[in-house]
């Protein structure tokens, strides 16, 4: 009878936000297990096409956040590594992790998740791993995962590739029979990754450099993590990594060092695609601007980085400044989506809107009317998200019963509407994302205040690795490959 080998596959993702008053549970992931997570990952398919069966194990993966609860943390950890057998056909690990998951109390998740995989299925099988361009890399991880593939977008256009290239790297490995042990040099710099575009310069011609590299064949994957700049944790900031082929450890070491060096000398010229604008000054060019709709992004309170979505501060600015015409797309207050349930379309209530969630966050009195019920999707996992649409003093505003980034088009068939019907249309983002973007007759990123600062000199960390630039700026760098205190040891 012939065995056939298997390869486990999980996903537990989070992109954590040191800065904000919400902690991560349970209850911010969208979860799937064993053969119901298959329809949400991309590999298993590819997996069985080359002759492995999948061993499904969970899917979790959450919405930008707070640090995750370490009791949390450990139940969903707990629950993936269970499912994993014990069965010596067990060939290879694949994982999905986002690469910036805080931990309260522990610190890197991601370094804890690979930890415990390791731990249960040995030494000499090999672990491959998809991360988010913005991974905080902890360098020990090198000390435990074979293989590592980052995202080359942003916006992330390509993470159905990602998956499927760390599933690639994964089958190579077995079928060489091969455990290579990555290079990983951390980079002094934390890179406000909505200034870092892969379609402009520098970041096109970085990434190019990685294009380049991975066709020369002593280097198997090379990935460069631009770190996230909300995360205050001594791993935090960014990272050149590189696999090397068999025999080849020396030309990755070369390889990671000129990568950090190529970022670190391009880190004072990364800019912001759009036009960027504190408020008040902002709302001045906004009142001014011919073209229509404009696309704002209310930048400090960015969803899609962990913010908490419900800070009412722009919304009250723009009544003060007498701002009519605006759709806000859109702000998380459970308790008024719950106080629409009964009313018909074209009652007037009064309400308070926003800082449900975070005690930082504004909270403003309105006159309403309520015009519809519709949904938002949740982000990543698109599950409908109960919402409605309200008006007052002259702007539209989409209500959400749960944090729930608009990222596409789909808000405006969702809820009915027509984009060119507004003169201004606000979204809780920083860039915005493809669709957006090529809808938009113009853009601007308005500096808000929240836990999603653009302006990383203004966030306060407490648990930094220092110097770090831009937090500091007169000091000298030299790329150093991190170098295992356990000399490697937890693979053999």
């Amino acid at each position: 009878m012939i065995r056939v080998k298997k390869i486990v596959i999980g996903v537990f993702e989070l992109e954590s936000n040191s800065l904000t008053a919400i902690c991560s549970t349970r209850a911010c992931f969208s979860m799937a297990f064993d053969r119901d997570m298959i329809p949400r990952v991309h590999v298993a398919d590819y997996f069985e096409s080359e002759g492995f069966e999948a061993i499904p194990t969970i899917y979790a993966s959450g919405v930008p956040a707070g640090p995750l609860l370490q009791s949390e943390f450990d139940s969903i950890l707990g629950e993936l590594i269970e499912r994993i057998p014990n069965d010596p056909e067990i060939a290879g690990v694949w994982l999905k992790l986002h690469g910036a998951m805080d931990v309260l109390e522990l610190g890197s998740g991601d370094l804890e998740i690979t930890k415990a995989v390791r731990a249960k299925v040995g030494p000499n099988v090999p672990v491959s791993i998809a991360f988010d361009m913005h991974a905080d890399v902890d360098e020990r991880i090198a000390d435990y995962a074979n293989c590592i593939r980052g995202y080359r977008t942003a916006p992330h256009t390509d993470i159905e590739r990602t998956e499927l290239h760390a599933a690639e790297l994964l089958v190579h490995c077995i079928r060489i029979g091969y455990l290579p042990r990555p290079v990983i040099v951390k980079v002094p710099v934390i890179a406000n990754g909505d200034s870092m575009t892969t379609d402009v310069e520098p970041g096109s011609g970085i990434i190019e450099q990685l294009w380049n590299m991975e066709a020369v064949e002593d280097i198997l994957c090379p990935s460069l993590f631009l770190g996230n700049p909300w995360v205050d944790s001594a791993c935090a900031g960014a990272a050149a990594v590189v696999v090397p082929n068999p025999g080849k450890e020396a030309c990755a070491q070369e390889a990671a060092c000129k990568l950090a060096q190529l970022l670190w000398n391009q880190k004072d010229r990364f800019r912001f695609r759009a036009k960027t604008m504190e408020p008040e000054e902002g709302i001045d060019w906004m009142l001014s601007c011919a073209k229509r709709p404009l696309f704002v992004s209310d930048t400090g309170d960015n969803i899609t980085g962990g913010g908490s979505g419900d800070d009412a501060g722009l919304i009250s600015l723009c009544m003060e400044r007498n701002v009519t015409g605006a759709l806000f797309a859109g702000i998380t207050d459970r308790p008024l989506v719950e106080a629409c349930e009964n009313l018909q379309p074209g009652a007037a209530f009064h309400c308070e809107l926003g800082g449900t969630l975070d005690p930082n966050s504004v909270r403003v009195s309105l006159d309403a009317v309520f015009i519809r019920k519709g949904v938002l999707e949740d982000w990543p996992a698109k599950a409908p998200v109960e919402s409605v649409l309200i008006r007052a003093a002259g702007n539209d505003i989409i209500v959400s019963a749960k944090r729930a980034p608009v990222c596409d088009m789909a808000v405006f068939r969702n809820f009915s509407l027509q984009p060119h019907d507004y003169r201004f249309i606000v979204f809780k983002l920083g860039y915005l994302w493809p669709e957006l973007y090529e809808a938009a007759p113009d853009s601007l990123m308005l500096m808000t205040r929240g836990s999603t600062c653009e302006v990383v000199e203004k966030c306060r960390f407490r648990s930094l690795a220092r110097p770090i630039y831009p937090l500091d700026k007169d000091f000298v760098w030299e790329p150093v490959p991190y170098k295992s205190e356990c000399g490697g040891k937890d693979q053999e």
